[in-house]
This record gives structure tokens, sequence and C-alpha cells, in this order.
């Protein structure tokens, strides 16, 4: 009993940490969530803010985006942002993804919603504009890997639909090996065989060039959020997943990570630490933002448990007592029992997947009835207080057979 005690006590000598996910193949990512417009791919595309874009709640109220004003008819006095010339030319495939809420334009010729390039000599990007000859006012999509104003080289042309004003709208443009795609929430709209031609070092959100760089307007009136471009090409289920609103992803964890952080957690080296290697120690972390799960969601996260200390000599697995994945629909402050509890116990509304290093069972002062030292179990209660008994119909399923938990690894 006493054994038991001091381990159930000792629940967070292990050092526990959930890792960002990175992807590895952004080239790019302004997601504008810490107001700025640094690339937090880590490859150091900054964007540089001009003429003062103002901050809103971005996609779904997630989150930062930036609200762009334009300006007159041809001059850079709207706002837009900067962006550094990337040389797309050495990749045989990418993506580049993006929201925009669509207000209108300063002048009906239209305006780039992301923008490389020179309109007259070779561009890529996404702009909303007329179709050349005809200046008739008439706004087209026009997705482009190296076209030209002219239309010496097409780029793929959609009429503009008056739906997606004052809307957020997801557009996405994969490119592999000479083959162009263009996706507008999701689905895929057309295909084109076009080559990468971008000529010259302009490129910005809100802002296109032409005329070797000596022609310029900013007249977008609307809003752009998460910008991302990818070194592959996305497939249509990636493209699907890339424009539901509630999908959430982190490179790394920090104070403009949308994260809630309660009891001992703290974020340190970009890493979540729901404890430290003391007794009497739990935390919790929720994302910011409730997301709908009724329709089923797939997550991926890597956790570690460290720092196990066997101070007393006689017990044979060092640091207890787990870690739990939970969705809650309680409180952004919930944090349940140490201990046994694995920081779950106790909060309503709940399902949890956990994690246990450690067999709470008759013959000590916990008693959950535990099948082993090293297992993964299923609880759900409904709107009612979770339990962490194995033997009790909170309990759906246990799975006692799997790799090692190791609690100081």
């Amino acid at each position: 009993m006493r054994r038991g005690v001091i381990i159930s006590i000792l629940f967070v000598l292990a050092c526990l940490k959930l890792s960002a996910q990175y992807d590895t193949s952004l080239i790019a990512w302004w997601h504008f969530d810490d107001g700025t417009a640094k690339d937090h791919s880590g490859n150091g595309y900054d964007g540089l803010l001009v003429n003062n874009p103002k901050l809103i709640p971005g996609v779904d109220d997630k989150g930062f985006a930036f609200e762009f004003k334009g300006s007159g008819v041809n001059t850079d006095e709207g706002s837009h942002i900067i962006l550094p010339m990337i040389d797309f030319k050495k990749y045989n495939e990418f993506t580049i993804t993006l929201w925009v809420k669509y207000y209108g334009l300063t002048h009906n010729g239209g305006e780039a919603f992301i923008w490389f390039g020179d309109h007259d000599r070779g561009w890529l990007g996404l702009i909303n504009h007329v179709r050349y000859p005809y200046y008739d006012g008439i706004l087209y999509l026009q997705f482009a890997v190296g076209a030209k104003l002219d239309y010496s080289i097409s780029p793929i042309n959609i009429l503009f639909d008056s739906k997606f004003v004052n809307e957020w709208v997801h557009y996405a443009m994969v490119y592999k090996n000479g083959t162009l795609k263009a996706y507008i929430n999701g689905k895929k709209i057309d295909s084109i065989s076009q080559s990468v031609n971008v000529v010259g070092s302009n490129a910005g959100l809100a802002r296109h060039w032409w005329g070797n760089g000596g022609g310029t307007s900013t007249r977008f009136n609307g809003a752009i959020d998460d910008v991302k471009i990818y070194k592959r090409a996305l497939n249509d289920d990636e493209i699907v997943e890339k424009c539901d609103e509630t999908a959430f992803e982190f490179k790394k964890f920090d104070s403009n990570s949308n994260i809630i952080l309660n009891g001992n957690s703290s974020i340190i080296d970009s890493t979540i630490v729901l404890t430290d290697s003391q007794k009497w120690k739990n935390g919790s972390s929720w994302y910011k933002f409730k997301v709908p799960v009724k329709k089923g969601f797939q997550t991926e996260f890597s956790f570690r448990l460290s720092n196990g200390e066997d101070k007393y000599v006689y017990e044979k697995y060092p640091g207890a007592d787990g870690i739990c994945f939970v969705i809650q629909n309680h409180s952004s402050k919930a944090l349940g029992s140490v201990g046994g509890g694995i920081g779950f116990k106790n909060i309503p509304n709940s399902f949890v997947v956990e994690f246990d290093t450690y067999k709470n069972t008759d013959d000590n002062s916990e008693n959950y009835n535990d099948p082993n030292e090293n297992h993964i179990g299923i609880f759900c209660k409904g709107i009612y207080p979770n339990n962490c008994d194995h033997n009790d119909k909170s309990c759906l399923a246990t799975l006692d057979s799997i790799i090692p938990i190791i609690p100081d690894g």
C-alpha cells in the first residue's frame, strides 16, 4: 500500500512534453497570428507590411488575418505586403494555398491576391483581373505559373462568382511536372499545361507589377490569411483538408500559439511541458478555439516522458502515472486529478485516451484496476465527470499489449 501511495504522489516525476508537428515540405508560411508577416517555415522568407494592413480575426475567428485597403488605379499607396522572391524554377512540384475574403476593388481592372513576377513578361500566382484585351470590367480568377498579360501564355481563367464576396474562400494552386491545377474551397476547378516562367524580382500580397516593374497597383479591398507554399504537390484529399476551417497545426509552440495553459504547464524550447520533475504536480493545455468533432477527425502528436527518478529503490518503474489526450467541452481551465487520475479524472463532458505507465490496483491506495503498468485506455462518461477506473462503464476499451511506454525516454 505504501509503495502505491508514494508512486501516485510522484505522478509527475516524469517531464511530459508535447512536440509540435513540423512540416518539412513548407517553403514558406505566413500565418499572421503574431501580427507580423514573418515566415514561420523557418526558411527566412519574411514579408514586409506596407501602408498599415489591419490585423483582424482570421478564418473562423481563429488567430489573425491581415485586412487590406486598396488605393486608386496605378499606385503603391494601398496597404499590401511585400514578399521576397522565391525561385520556383528549382522545384519540379509545389503548392500554394491561401484564404481570401474579397470586399471589392478601387478599380475594376483587378488586383492580385498573391503575386510573383511581371504581368507583361511572366508571372506566377493568383489574381482577380479582367481578361486581355477586353478590359470590360468582368473579373476572372486567374491562376498561373508562367502566364503573360497578352495571353501569349494564358492562365487558368475562372469567372469570379459574386458568392465569393465578403466570404472566406480557400484557394489552392498545385503544380507538378508541367501541369497546373486550380482549386476553390477544396474542389478542383481546372488544369492546364504550363512551364514555370517568373520574370523580375517583385512579389507580394494584394499588389502586382507590370512593365518591367515600372507599373504597379494596390487596388484590393479585403483580407488574406494563412498563406502556405509547399515544395510538393498536395493531393486532392490534402487540399480538402487544408480548406477545412476546423483544421489546425503547430510547427512549434510559443506565446502566440493559441494555447491555454493550466496548472504547472508551461512552454519551454518550443514544446509544451505539462509538469516538471517534482511531486504533486499536474498540468493541462487546451487549444483556444472549440472545433466540431462530430464528423470525425485525424490528429498526430508526439510526447516524451523524461527525467524520471527512482528515489525509492524498491520501485521497479521510475515516475508515474502517465499522460492523456483529451477532447472536452467543459472549460478551457479544465484540469483533473493528479496521480492515477492522470490529469483527466473528474473532467465532465470529456473523451480521453490515456497512456498509463503505472499499475494502480488493489495493492495500493488508488485502485483503478489497471491491467498493467504499460497500457492505453479509452474513457468517456458522457456529460458526467469522467472516471479512470478500468472496471467502470466509463472505460470503453483497454489495450494492454503495446510497445513499452518508457517513463525516462
